[in-house]
């Protein structure tokens, strides 16, 4: 009689709970039946419980600082190698001192150069999808052209694929060049010595100015994405109090 009474209690708990239909999402079929149902924290909204990253506004806050202090690393690291290593070199007569004391500085500067650069562009590059988000549409003019956001990001990315190019050039060609020659034990040709310090020379300071014009673009992309921001946010509200 037990038995009979729990089969009766288990059809009308079916009959009251229908078990919903099971979902195919991406090829693979998930349970979605009450139990296997987990509470999910709506997006945007901060559980003091999480971790600190994951919170938007803690993962947000954490990038720009990491990607501001690698800037600051390589363009500090920049305006050292042109101000200090490279003057100071050039006024060294012996060119075996010369060469050992440069081999000896580019040894450091190459690498921190180049992986300052990596993270900024790494953290600029995943940085860069939630900045695009937030225009949406703002890219282009209703026409299809590059709206003023579109081409000064446009311009942006040329120049960051310019300043990759003659970073590399210095670090990992001619200084990469001289570190290797002077570890093999070698010496660098003397005559042609103070040409490259000056190619170094004109490629770190185009670098530098490079870094400055693209720095300058970013804070300009910042006030014209929270413009289009807040136009996005704005135009529905204003359209809904139209009347038809």
């Amino acid at each position: 009689r037990l038995n009979e009474l729990r089969g009766e209690a288990g059809k009308v708990l079916e009959l009251a709970v229908p078990e919903p239909a099971p979902d195919v999402i991406r090829g693979r079929r998930f349970d979605l039946s009450i139990a296997n149902c987990k509470p999910r924290r709506a997006p945007g909204v901060y559980n003091p419980r999480s971790l600190w990253f994951d919170s938007p506004a803690m993962s947000d806050s954490f990038l720009v600082w990491v990607h501001l202090l690698s800037l600051a690393v390589f363009f500090g690291s920049g305006v050292t190698l042109l101000v200090v290593l490279l003057p100071a070199a050039a006024r060294i007569e012996d060119a075996d001192q010369r060469q050992a004391d440069l081999a000896r500085g580019l040894k450091f500067y190459n690498p921190l150069s180049i992986g300052a650069l990596g993270v900024v562009l790494m953290t600029g590059a995943w940085s860069l999808t939630s900045v695009k988000a937030r225009p949406g549409a703002g890219f282009f003019t209703p026409d299809g052209a590059l709206s003023d956001f579109g081409s000064l990001l446009s311009l942006k990315l040329l120049l960051v694929f310019l300043l990759i190019n003659v970073s590399a050039a210095v670090s990992l060609g001619m200084g990469h060049r001289l570190v290797r020659t002077h570890a093999r034990g070698e010496t660098f040709p003397a005559e042609r010595l103070p040409a490259l310090l000056r190619r170094m020379q004109v490629c770190t300071l185009l670098a530098l100015a490079l870094t400055a014009w693209i720095v300058w673009l970013s804070l300009d992309l910042s006030r014209l994405g929270l413009l289009l921001s807040a136009e996005m946010l704005t135009a529905p509200t204003s359209a809904a109090g139209v009347s038809p």
